[in-house]
């Protein structure tokens, strides 16, 4: 018996029930979760993290600021323009938000809901992603030996 592949996936794209394409979707992505845990867990990232690592950058690094600002317990005292605790939390929200506005995407959609021409939209997002790379990276240098509790 002698059966053709091609028409019998082509009947069942036709008739497959929505739901079903959802179900498959969703344990393969099961899947992957699975699989990028246990790397995560075994070298300590995944094939995910270091395929983007500057997204990956992106989207962690304002959660781990974001536990030192709700849970530090002290602050560099003497260093730079921090005097006082208001000012450390300070210096650590505006590392996060240049972060959260370093996210090309997030920016560039931000800016289509209000700009008409999409081109000019998206150019205007690099430039603010690349003012808050550069100042992100200014803080960050400035107060690298800082980023502890």
């Amino acid at each position: 018996m002698n059966f053709d592949i091609q028409k019998i996936k082509k009947f069942l794209l036709e008739h497959m029930p929505l739901w079903m394409y959802r179900l498959r979707y969703e344990f393969r992505e099961f899947c992957y979760r699975i699989k990028y845990a246990y790397q995560r867990a075994k070298r300590g990232y995944s094939d995910l993290d270091w395929f983007d690592v500057d997204l990956w950058f992106i989207h962690t690094t304002p959660r781990l600021l974001r536990e030192l600002l709700n849970h530090s317990n002290s602050f560099p005292e003497g260093h730079g323009d921090v005097e006082s605790m208001e000012d450390w939390k300070k210096i650590l929200r505006e590392m996060i938000t240049c972060l959260e506005n370093m996210d090309e995407d997030k920016v560039a959609i931000e800016l289509e809901q209000t700009e008409s021409d999409c081109m000019k939209a998206y150019a205007q997002a690099l430039e603010i992603v690349e003012f808050n790379k550069n100042k992100f990276f200014e803080l960050f240098s400035k107060y690298f030996w800082c980023l502890w509790d």
